[in-house]
């Protein structure tokens, strides 16, 4: 997210984008997934697009997989035939994917890419179901989720000893003022209502931001809302944030004010702070300390960790985890532009 303005002749403005490194290392992809879980047929056929009705498809998404074993960040690479609407019900059956995760020195890591192949092929040939039709949104900013403390004591008493994890996917309608109603379970694992139960009780905490699209377009519509559920008897695995959505951004009115004295003095006109925060409930960047910047010892680091208190994002993940306690590492880039040359005077 950036954010600009225009202030004594020269515009200052703060990014979240990458400090300039050497040339980027190609992300590790998988080529031999070992899932531990899938959609079925007829988990493709749940959300088969109503402009898919009497068509095959294919759609290829590339994602980034967590230390969990889920996916983020999943793009289209390649969709065929395209205007159908395939891809948008692909991006709906990346949650419903569970990988088991690659292991180093006995950990689970995440951070590499996979690309996977999303056939819809048969069932669209069927009178296609009401629920093949209503408009479904992949994610939504929230302003009020379900707490990490919520989720805990959500597990199921009766869930099956020793399980570890448990997803659940619901289809909800959402409604003008940003509360959920109506929620049906899309996806579940493994198969014990419990879950489900826990996931339909939670979903009554959730409230979306109304001020931005999808609401700004219709009064009414549907959410697929995931819920990745953690034995809280097992030792804690981190909540991993690979791709933030940002609700508040760096602060345009504060970015020349932090702009390093000591580094505008010395004629520079951008630099790079990294700052390694946790985050809140409220999806705040709390705790944070200076782990980077460039170039060192004039002051980026200080002015990121000022830029990075003014920051928030959405407090729910993708893959269906509230936010509290993650950790981020979140390079800031400031620039500052030389002043305008004073426009020349008629003699």
């Amino acid at each position: 997210m950036i954010a600009s303005f225009l202030a004594a002749a020269a515009i200052a403005s703060a990014s979240t984008t990458p400090p300039i490194a050497p040339p980027a290392v190609r992300p590790t992809v998988i080529t031999n997934p070992d899932w531990v879980k899938r959609p079925s047929g007829n988990d493709v056929a749940q959300v088969w697009p109503a402009g898919g009705y009497g068509v095959n498809g294919v759609v290829n998404v590339r994602c980034v997989v967590t230390v969990r074993g889920l996916l983020d960040n999943c793009r289209i690479v390649r969709e065929t035939p395209t205007g159908h609407g395939f891809g948008g019900a692909a991006l709906l059956l990346t949650r419903m994917f569970e990988m088991r995760p690659k292991m180093v020195n006995g950990a689970p890591v995440g951070g590499a890419d996979v690309e996977i192949p999303i056939d819809f092929k048969g069932a669209g040939y069927s009178r296609p179901r009401e629920a093949t039709t209503i408009i479904v949104a992949d994610n939504l900013l929230w302003r009020e989720t379900p707490s990490a403390a919520d989720v805990a004591a959500a597990w199921p008493r009766g869930a099956p000893f020793g399980l570890a994890a448990a997803r659940v996917v619901l289809r909800c309608r959402v409604v003008a003022d940003g509360t959920i109603r109506d929620c049906e379970s899309t996806f579940e694992d493994p198969a014990y209502r419990g879950f489900d139960s826990a996931a339909k009780h939670l979903s009554a905490k959730f409230k979306a931001i109304t001020d931005g699209p999808p609401f700004t377009s219709r009064k009414e519509f549907f959410v697929s809302l995931p819920f990745d559920f953690r034995n809280p008897g097992l030792p804690a695995m981190p909540v991993q944030v690979v791709s933030p959505e940002w609700l508040t951004g760096p602060d345009p009115n504060m970015v020349a004010a932090v702009f390093p004295a000591q580094a505008a003095k010395a004629g520079l006109r951008t630099g790079v702070g990294v700052v390694t925060c946790e985050v809140a409930h409220d999806g705040h960047l709390t705790a944070c300390t200076v782990s980077g910047e460039s170039p060192a010892n004039l002051g980026f680091g200080e002015a990121a960790l000022r830029i990075g208190a003014t920051m928030s994002m959405n407090p729910w993940t993708k893959q269906g985890d509230p936010v509290d306690g993650a950790r981020v590492n979140l390079p800031i880039r400031l620039n500052i532009a030389p002043e305008a040359t004073p426009p020349a005077v008629a003699r």
